[in-house]
């Protein structure tokens, strides 16, 4: 008898427990609850890679970083490609050129919400990179190629996002950034079979 009455009233706490935590949407989330919603995940994220890097040995963290720089990177040329297929086809619809200008102000509006998370994923590469050269254990020509790596990411963030060139510049920059990001990766790896 009191067995079940413990299991009744465990299973009241837990059931009141769990619909205090369920909220329900009667529509689309607001700007304000998408933006907090983005700031969890990106808090969630840095706490998550910097726990995954605090146990692992140098060669493991370096190894971790690279990825991470190259699928951020990778994801950020994605990004790209949809915006000028997005501008490609707003020049088609207008019958002209849409000036960058203009870009710039359809692309703040569109990742409006999610600029926390693009943020801990730029925090992230940068953790990521001071926690490999906290170890000392790489020589400066491995920590050059590193930060070589993690500026050219910068660089694709800001061009990406912040587009200053015509559509068909920007789409064939964004080959460039490809390249480049490929190359620079490519140079880190070969060196790393040094260690």
């Amino acid at each position: 008898m009191k067995t079940t009455r413990f299991v009744i009233i465990s299973l009241t706490v837990l059931l009141v427990a769990g619909c205090s935590a369920v909220r329900i949407q009667t529509g689309p989330p607001s700007e304000k609850q998408a933006t907090q919603t983005s700031e969890e995940r990106g808090q969630g994220l840095k706490s998550q890679w910097a726990d995954r890097l605090n146990r692992v040995q140098p060669p493991e963290k370096m190894w971790m970083v690279r990825q991470f720089i190259d699928s951020t990177g990778a994801l950020l040329i994605r990004v790209g490609r949809q915006i000028a297929q997005q501008w490609s086809e707003g020049e088609v619809g207008r019958g002209r050129e849409i000036p960058a200008s203009e870009m710039r102000g359809v692309i703040e509006a569109s990742v409006r919400t999610d600029q926390p998370l693009l943020e801990a994923y730029d925090d992230m590469v940068d953790y990521g990179v001071e926690e490999v050269r906290r170890t000392r254990f790489f020589d400066d020509d491995t920590e050059r190629l590193l930060l070589e790596l993690r500026n050219h990411y910068d660089k694709t963030h800001g061009e990406v996002l912040y587009p200053d060139l015509d559509r068909i510049s920007y789409q064939d920059n964004l080959q460039d950034l490809q390249f480049e990001a490929e190359r620079l990766s490519s140079r880190l790896q070969d060196d790393l079979k040094r260690y």
